[in-house]
């Protein structure tokens, strides 16, 4: 028999679950967006102009060359299609060759434009090579002009430094033989000096020695006896002149005539030996009288004439 089938068991309701608390959200803190680091632009190539005009040309010479290979297989087009329409004539055919020979025209004329392009490239670069020559002998040329000024200045620092040691050598030795010349002059001058200081300080000492023995002597000397006191003596009067006579003074004697010179020849004096003559003794200078004194005048008129 078949196992009964088992009665499903009634389920029992859930337990009511309290209602959650809803939270609330706060809004989203946004954030500040990071600052990218900033890219180190890299410095740009200075492309010389000559460089410039050669890449230039290379890419005008890369066109006319792509253009000519374009021209090529549009000529190769016509002759086929040409071909083909003179083998069987239709309208696409004659269509497409018309339209292929259009093409070779376009194409030959931008080849042509190109070829001008190019040669004008050619140009550009040539001029540029010129250029770029120029600047280079320019550039060598400052950089000899400034070798030859930096050799230069060191050859000017060398030889100032020579003619200044030359220079000082003959400085110095022209300065020493002037100070050897002030030492010697000084030297003269302190020597000349010591001298005098020597001779005033022997003169000093034969002084001082003199004064001493002047001193002693005085103290040796027997004492002089003590003045009297009172007046001195009055002085003897000098003798009185004696009055001069009055009248006319004596009159003089006159001379005594002179003898008659005789004439003729005069006789000749007799040689005498001359006695040598003795020198006369020193006059004594004669002593100063002391002057008389005159007689007190009367008063009164003066006395009348004679």
């Amino acid at each position: 028999m078949a196992a009964a089938a088992k009665k499903p068991s009634p389920k029992k309701p859930a337990a009511k679950k309290p209602a959650a608390k809803k939270a609330t959200r706060k809004p989203p803190v946004k954030k500040a967006p990071a600052k990218k680091a900033a890219a180190k632009k890299a410095p740009a190539k200075t492309v010389s102009p000559d460089a410039a005009a050669a890449k230039a040309l290379a890419a005008a010479q890369k066109e006319l060359k792509a253009q000519s290979t374009s021209l090529t297989r549009a000529r190769a087009k016509v002759k086929t299609l040409r071909a083909q329409v003179a083998q069987k004539s239709t309208k696409a055919r004659e269509a497409a060759l018309v339209k292929a020979r259009a093409d070779v025209k376009a194409g030959a004329a931008a080849a042509a434009a190109l070829r001008d392009k190019v040669n004008q490239a050619k140009v550009d670069a040539k001029v540029a090579k010129a250029k770029a020559a120029v600047a280079a002998a320019e550039k060598k040329a400052a950089a000899k002009v400034a070798a030859t000024e930096k050799r230069l200045a060191a050859k000017s620092k060398a030889d100032l430094k020579a003619a200044v040691e030359k220079f000082a050598a003959r400085w110095e030795k022209t300065r020493s033989a002037a100070d050897a010349k002030k030492v010697k002059a000084a030297q003269k001058k302190a020597t000349a000096s010591v001298k005098a200081a020597e001779k005033k300080a022997e003169q000093t000492a034969k002084s001082i020695a003199k004064q001493a023995a002047a001193k002693a002597k005085k103290a040796a000397a027997p004492k002089k006896a003590p003045a009297k006191r009172g007046r001195p003596a009055k002085a003897k009067p000098a003798a009185a002149k004696a009055p001069a006579k009055r009248g006319r003074p004596a009159k003089a004697k006159p001379a005594a005539a002179k003898a008659p010179a005789k004439r003729g020849r005069p006789a000749k004096a007799a040689a005498v030996k001359k006695a040598p003559a003795k020198k006369a003794p020193a006059k004594k200078a004669i002593a100063k009288k002391a002057p008389a004194k005159k007689a007190p005048a009367k008063r009164g008129r003066p006395a009348k004439k004679k």
